[in-house]
C-alpha cells in the first residue's frame, strides 16, 4: 500500500539525519516533494506525489492535537517532530 510506503518512509528518514538534512536543504517544495519521491524509491517504497500530500495532511494539523491524539496519528512514529518539519518543508513554502 503506498500511503503505508510514505508512512514507512518517514520512519526510514527520522532515522537518517543525512536523509533528512538532504530534505530539508531543498530550494522549494517541489523539489522537496520529488526528492522524497525519488529517495523512497532508491529504498524500494514506491508512492506518488499526491499520496505523500495525502499522509502530510495528517500531519500538518498534529500541532493541535494532544499527545494522546498525536500518537494516534503518528502511529508510532518515534520522532513526530521530524515528521513535522518534513511536513513544514514540503507543504508550507
Amino acid at each position: 500500500m503506498s500511503i503505508a510506503n510514505v508512512e514507512r518512509f518517514f520512519e526510514i528518514v527520522q532515522q537518517d539525519e543525512a536523509m533528512n538534512q538532504r530534505i530539508l536543504a531543498a530550494p522549494d517544495r517541489e523539489t522537496a516533494v520529488k526528492l522524497t519521491v525519488e529517495l523512497a524509491a532508491e529504498r524500494g517504497l514506491s508512492f506518488s506525489e499526491s499520496e505523500l500530500e495525502a499522509v502530510i495532511n495528517v500531519y500538518s494539523d498534529v500541532s493541535e492535537l494532544s499527545d494522546r491524539e498525536l500518537a494516534t496519528v503518528a502511529g508510532g512514529l518515534k520522532e513526530p517532530e521530524m515528521a513535522q518539519k518534513l511536513v513544514n518543508k514540503l507543504f508550507k513554502h
